[in-house]
């Protein structure tokens, strides 16, 4: 066989190995090609697939390829991109060496954390789905949505309309850090949330419609934290929205979330979208077993069409899965609360960031004024009372009212009214760090240390640059005698300063 005859059989292989993410195969097989020009090429976008972006941009462009391969332009502007951003990263491997992080030096107290959570990630989801990878898998922490927007397909208009925050895209992990929200976001779910969809790709080929890559990331992004068949439920805002959209007839189509769920016009019918998948798979598994979802991926593995895969494993007809999922819906108890809130990115050229207020036209408003006057003087306990007829002024008190009077009563020396008021704002809004922290210092003043803990690894999942955060925790570690009590009382110091 003539080595241009070889070359023509190799090329479809190492280009599909690629859309398969098996860059181990991929790098073999291009160890037997031909040397020649698109073998430079071949060899830049696995370096791309590889994380290693200058060495893809040098290699792509050595080839003279770059406008003549399809998506060249597109690769060689991504790997471009990515060099440039990343070059002063801050470079960690995992604890167990599974992952390769990669942060700006502003982010890299980050690194332990992701590393810890996508190694506990990579156990759980091997027991669920049968699955690790071979090759150590690049992770990139972006300081800048528009960042994420560089280096994808994304607009940064789609990034912020939709709030997508982390992509898994060309064999790696991608993210943006939480200090780019005013606050914060779910940061370690979400990395685990791309983590899922990394082995779903993987174990599958890249066969699995987007309805389905979503639930099943949803259902397994909190599996690294949680017991085998434990589930995170729906925060109680989504859920109602849910609910809202079922009774309106508003459910958006599986079809409609195809390419992707970051293309969708706006966070709501993000959020909407979200909570059908995962509910969707949570019914996959009521019908089929715990069992459902490995079985349904090996399916697809195997060639089978996604849906035919979803009738054999629930054994009944597509449409009549949907109905039955809609009618289970229906059935739940109608769930209360207000609406989602939205990510809110900052704004790097704004004087100072502009927080989500609630309104001052009302009673309850002139109440909650008065009391951010007297707290602003110093006098907390006044403040509090002031706060409280606040909340008494109105039916639904905002969480952002809750979590101001939570804190200042912990100002005030009153941990269990601190207590009480965070978690009446986390009932709604399990999410938000603030309450999550007030109730950690609660618990702690009020000797509960494992209540303590529990809020604030909450708060440090969301908002990890918070110094009452690891404060908090070194005094927990420090009762336990846990080792990582020093790493704390280092972040302590640093973020306090």
């Amino acid at each position: 066989m003539t080595p241009l005859v070889l070359c023509a059989l190799l090329s479809p292989e190492i280009e599909v190995l690629l859309e398969e993410w098996d860059v181990a195969a991929a790098r073999q097989a291009l160890a037997s090609r031909p040397r020649d020009e698109r073998t430079a090429y071949l060899e830049g976008l696995v370096l791309l697939y590889r994380g290693e972006y200058q060495a893809a941009v040098d290699s792509m462009d050595a080839s003279g390829r770059v406008d003549r391969e399809p998506d060249g332009a597109m690769h060689r502007r991504i790997a471009a991109a990515a060099a440039e951003i990343t070059g002063a990263f801050v470079r960690e491997p995992s604890p167990a060496g599974h992952f390769e992080l990669r942060a700006s030096p502003a982010d890299k107290l980050l690194l332990p954390y992701a590393g810890e959570a996508l190694e506990a990630a990579r156990q759980a989801l091997f027991s669920e789905l049968g699955f690790v990878a071979p090759e150590r898998i690049p992770v990139d922490i972006y300081p800048r949505p528009d960042d994420l927007a560089r280096v994808s397909t994304l607009t940064a208009d789609e990034i912020r309309n939709s709030g997508t925050i982390a992509l898994c895209k060309w064999n790696r992990l991608m993210l943006v850090t939480p200090r780019a929200l005013l606050r914060g976001y779910a940061w370690m779910d979400s990395l685990v949330h791309e983590y899922v969809h990394y082995v779903v790709s993987r174990l599958t080929r890249n066969r699995v419609p987007i309805w389905l890559h979503e639930g099943i990331a949803r259902r397994l992004e909190a599996r690294y934290r949680l017991g085998p068949g434990e589930r995170e439920p729906l925060p109680p805002a989504q859920a109602h929205l849910l609910f809202s959209a079922l009774k309106a007839n508003a459910l958006i189509p599986l079809a409609r979330m195809h390419p992707s769920m970051a293309k969708l016009p706006t966070q709501r019918d993000t959020s909407l979208a979200f909570a059908q998948v995962q509910t969707l798979v949570e019914h996959l598994e009521e019908r089929a077993g715990r069992s459902a979802l490995r079985a349904l991926l090996e399916r697809i593995r195997d060639g089978e069409d996604a849906a035919v895969a979803v009738e054999n494993v629930v054994r009944e007809p597509m449409e009549r899965f949907l109905s039955s999922w809609r009618r289970a819906l229906a059935e739940r108890a109608r769930p209360t609360g207000p609406r989602p809130l939205e990510l809110v990115f900052r704004d790097p050229d704004a004087k100072g960031d502009r927080v989500e207020r609630d309104p001052t036209a009302t009673k309850e408003g002139r109440h909650e004024r008065l009391g951010g006057l007297l707290r602003a003087r110093g006098r907390v306990r006044a403040a509090a009372i002031e706060y409280e007829k606040a909340i008494g002024a109105t039916r639904s008190p905002g969480p952002f009212l809750l979590a101001k009077t939570a804190q200042t009563h912990l100002e005030a020396g009153a941990a269990a009214p601190a207590l009480g008021r965070a978690r009446t704002a986390l009932r709604f809004y399990p999410e938000l760090a603030g309450p999550n922290v007030t109730a950690g210092q609660a618990a702690l003043a009020l000797g509960d240390f494992a209540g303590a803990r529990a809020f604030l690894l909450a708060a440090l999942r969301t908002s990890p640059f918070d110094a009452r955060v690891h404060c908090g925790l070194q005094q927990v570690h420090e009762q336990a005698g846990d080792p990582e009590a020093s790493r704390e009382r280092d972040l302590c110091r640093q973020l306090a300063r």
